[in-house]
């Protein structure tokens, strides 16, 4: 009886590298293909793990699952969705800064306090109630934009960023068989978040 040292299948992966935006829901997955060699008979289960190829604290890190895990042979070539999930970023920007609704206040009341002086006197002087119209209007937009104040004079952090870090990590994809003979090779997949 001969015995072969070659693996009783193959794993490998339809591309070598994946792309994925933090917080993607498609496009963020590749495909594992398993080729049957030697008239293996059995089972085998996929498990994979990520793991992050900067420096630092990653926030949120990516996870990886498929689609099928659990690949039965005989079955010839099978293939099984790898998917990576991760979580979006959400940073400081204009559109989710919170708002300061108490920021105007101050230009309001002094809005209001010159509305009340000068009134009594736009009866005898028509001629500038145009421009205190027009300077209560100014008033009340005051600078447009601009940093709240906490009251101390220094304007507040802004919140931390939350979502995966983005940045550069390895997949490793590798495999048990219930056949009793070797398994093949862990394959890696790399995997770029954005």
């Amino acid at each position: 009886m001969t015995v072969s040292s070659d693996p009783p299948y193959q794993i490998s992966a339809s591309a070598p590298t994946l792309s994925v935006t933090a917080g993607a829901t498609t496009q963020n997955g590749v495909n594992i293909l398993l080729t049957q060699s030697n008239n293996f008979i059995g089972n085998v289960n996929l498990a994979c793990k990520v793991a992050y190829q900067g420096t630092g604290a990653v926030n949120d890190p990516p996870t990886c699952t498929f689609a099928s895990n659990f690949i039965p042979f005989p079955a010839g070539n099978v293939d099984s969705l790898l998917i990576i999930s991760t979580t979006a970023n959400s940073s400081n920007t204009t559109a989710n800064k919170l708002k300061n609704p108490g920021r105007h206040a101050p230009m309001l009341a002094l809005c209001s306090i010159l509305l009340f002086v000068l009134a009594p006197r736009l009866r005898k002087m028509s001629r500038l109630s145009p421009l205190l119209l027009a300077m209560f209007v100014v008033c009340l937009a005051g600078c447009g934009g601009g940093a709240a104040s906490t009251g101390g004079g220094t304007t507040p952090p802004p919140p931390p960023a939350t979502g995966t870090t983005t940045g550069d990590y390895v997949i490793t994809i590798s495999s048990k068989n219930t056949g009793g003979v070797p398994d093949p090779a862990p394959i890696s997949v790399k995997l770029t978040v954005e």
